[in-house]
């Protein structure tokens, strides 16, 4: 009985210790993290997951957006102050997308995000675009947003 009850034990702890692990991933511009790009560290992000991001300004676009969370469950964060990290489209991409069935697991947090542009002859999301009906709005905080060539931000 002894026994039986150490192995039920050790298996629970592995089922239970794999299946909680979240790793924090660092983002800066200039090279002195594993990451450059914000877009490369949710890629490789996992659901619950925390990338943090370092200032700068951000204009690596991927598909049309410089954010594209794809449906993970991950926290988004501005570490060196609300707004030092900068979503910047250079005024012909979207900032964010949370169009693949994003919760309020998906955050966003002490961005900028400036000079978007909603894409072809859409007028909708050149800042953040949350596609109605596929996705619950992410919890954000935005600071000073400016989102050009779009009649409404979100």
């Amino acid at each position: 009985m002894k026994s039986l009850i150490t192995m039920t034990a050790v298996a629970a702890s592995l089922v239970l210790g794999s299946a909680v692990s979240a790793d924090t991933i660092y983002v800066s511009f200039d090279g002195s993290e594993e990451y450059t790009s914000i877009q490369a560290a949710i890629d490789a992000s996992s659901d619950g997951d925390e990338i943090r991001v370092k200032a700068g300004i951000y204009t690596d676009a991927h598909d049309g957006f410089i954010v594209n969370t794809k449906g993970k469950a991950i926290t988004l964060k501005s570490i060196d102050g609300d707004g030092a990290a900068v979503i910047d489209g250079s005024g012909q991409w979207r900032g964010c997308s949370f169009t693949t069935g994003e919760t309020n697991a998906t955050v966003l947090y002490g961005f900028t995000i400036r000079d978007c542009n909603a894409i072809g002859n859409a007028v909708d999301g050149g800042g953040i675009w949350c596609h109605p009906g596929r996705a619950t709005r992410p919890s954000t905080r935005l600071v000073r947003p400016s989102v050009s060539r779009s009649r409404r931000p979100f």
